[in-house]
């Protein structure tokens, strides 16, 4: 009866862990929306600042000169940290912020250069951050599926008895998803401006 009792506890987490990966999925898409809705209500005069930005940004990775590694650090740990940092205080409830957060900041982003640099922007756009999404995004939803939404008082209850690192699963998935971010900051580094490079001789 323990056993099945167990298997039964299991089986009803992993459909929890589904709808908790599903709902973050759907604050990150809420959050893309309204990025993309307030790109378009930018005014003319800010539109032109924006523009003027992105093709200048554009204009320095096509010339293949080294990117600032600070920036791209903060830029791939940003999130994540912030997302840890949440656990370890027990505010659960700053995890959709965040993940809205950065839904509206990733569609801004792109409707910026795909506003500023026509169809073909789309493409730079996936350059400046398809890699870096393709490491950031899945350690994010990980990170936010292992705090947000189970119950904060019991968390926080667990964190004073047991400390963060066992109340929160072990602090082995954090080094693990500090690994791949880094790993996503070196390709970036090294192939971001390579890709920008290769787009930007068929726009300009």
């Amino acid at each position: 009866m323990i056993r099945l009792h167990c298997i039964g506890v299991k089986s009803r987490s992993r459909g929890d862990s589904g709808l908790v990966y599903l709902a973050l999925a759907l604050f990150f898409l809420a959050g893309s929306g309204g990025g993309y809705l307030a790109c378009g209500l930018v005014s003319d005069p800010q539109r032109a600042e924006i523009s003027e930005y992105v093709q200048a940004y554009a204009r320095v990775h096509a010339a293949l000169r080294p990117l600032p590694v600070a920036g791209i650090v903060i830029a791939c740990f940003r999130q994540p940290v912030l997302l840890a940092l949440s656990a370890a205080i027990s505010c659960g409830w700053l995890v959709p912020c965040l993940m809205m957060g950065q839904g509206f900041l990733l569609a801004f982003s792109v409707r910026s250069f795909v506003l500023s640099l026509g169809r073909k922007g789309l493409l730079c756009a996936f350059a400046a951050f398809g890699v870096r999404c393709l490491f950031v995004l899945p350690c994010c939803f990980y990170l936010a599926a292992r705090v947000w939404p189970r119950g904060e008082r019991r968390r926080y209850t667990d964190y004073l008895k047991r400390g963060a690192g066992e109340a929160y699963g072990g602090v082995r998935p954090y080094f693990i998803c500090a690994a791949v971010l880094l790993l996503g900051c070196a390709v970036e580094i090294t192939l971001v401006p390579r890709l920008f490079s290769y787009i930007l001789r068929r726009i300009f």
